[in-house]
């Protein structure tokens, strides 16, 4: 499959029974509109009242609609981007500045939805390597972004999910299933797959992944690949390559080679993103010696992204990835930490020793 959400459409229809509608993405597509009628149909009430494993999958599937569905009401289209791993190796494990997170905030609310898809082992989690990232949506629809991640073991498409809000606590919204899941789900005749019944923090402790901690690497990453995406796409002469796609109303997609053509085409228009533009790996000699500035003892500065300016009267901006140098006067010493030396007095107790 070219991505894991084509892979995602097509399981739908297996796991729901939708034989003829799951290699034109005709099941996915139901399941979608059928979480977001739910939920729109639900008040604040009814909301708090349904179990939290049931909210949070109808939410997951209905934030899917503007990817499956027809844009009838011509808002914007979802962005959707297919890392390759060179970017993944290039974008990940990386600080990120207010800058960037501003731009790519920004450019979020301005498409409202955006797909990042990870190839397989391009990165993986924990000690154990027993997770990978396979792909990320993120919503801005909301006054806060809501970011989703999708966890797979290495080369594998049998999924979890997780989701939090793009704030300060960054709680975490599980697919943990409730005990009463199923039968409210049938109760209100959706359709979903079945779910696995193994809570998601025992899958991440035998993989040797502590979610929280990954949560704002996983973030950091999406901010970047929307930055990177939006600068470069506005100063490239020629556009982004797009994967290959072709529509679910193609009649291919129902004839008799439909199960050939899901595999070589996308339902989606997705965009490939390299990272041979993004300059992580200076060239030998580049960077060069800072002059001397007062007042700046010598220290090293750690590698970082930031928006570099550049064109006429600098009034552009590109991310570029910026090498760990050393700054401040050569002839200067290095920057030592301070240490309050004390003794104990009599009594025990510290005395500073002047």
């Amino acid at each position: 499959m070219q991505t894991w959400l084509d892979w995602y459409a097509i399981d739908t229809g297996k796991r729901t029974g939708n034989e003829a509608d799951r290699w034109n993405g005709g099941a996915i597509r139901r399941t979608a509109e059928q979480a977001k009628d739910i939920l729109d149909r639900l008040d604040a009430r009814g909301f708090l009242e349904i179990g939290p494993g049931i909210r949070n999958l109808l939410m997951f599937h209905a934030d899917l609609i503007d990817y499956v569905s027809p844009h009838e009401d011509c808002g914007p289209t979802p962005l959707a981007a297919r890392l390759d791993s060179a970017a993944v190796r290039d974008l990940s494990g990386s600080d990120l500045t207010d800058e960037i997170r501003s731009f790519a905030l920004d450019a979020l609310e301005e498409v409202e939805q955006v797909y990042i898809d990870l190839p397989h082992r391009s990165l993986l989690l924990g000690d154990k390597e027993g997770l990978q990232l396979r792909a990320v949506f993120l919503n801005g629809q909301g006054s806060v972004p809501l970011i989703w991640a999708i966890f797979t073991p290495p080369g594998c498409n049998e999924f979890r999910f997780f989701g939090w809000y793009a704030d300060a606590d960054r709680q975490c919204l599980s697919d943990d299933p409730d005990p009463t899941m199923y039968a409210y789900l049938d109760h209100i005749g959706m359709e979903l797959p079945q779910w696995k019944s193994i809570p998601l923090g025992e899958v991440a402790r035998a993989a040797d992944v502590d979610i929280p901690s990954v949560v704002e690497d996983i973030e950091n990453l999406a901010w970047l690949a929307i930055a990177y995406l939006k600068t470069e796409q506005a100063n490239r002469q020629a556009p982004f390559e797009n994967l290959p796609r072709l529509p679910a109303d193609d009649p291919r997609r129902s004839g008799r080679k439909a199960r050939q053509v899901a595999k070589k085409f996308s339902l989606f228009s997705v965009v490939r993103i390299s990272g041979t533009n993004l300059d992580r790996e200076p060239a030998t000699g580049s960077i060069k010696e800072p002059g001397r500035q007062l007042g700046r003892r010598r220290h090293e500065v750690r590698g970082h992204f930031r928006m570099q300016a550049y064109g006429p009267e600098w009034s552009k901006r590109r991310l570029r990835w910026i090498a760990p140098f050393k700054r401040g006067d050569r002839n200067c010493g290095k920057v030592t930490p301070l240490r309050i030396l004390s003794a104990a007095n009599d009594d025990g107790h510290p005395e500073r020793v002047a």
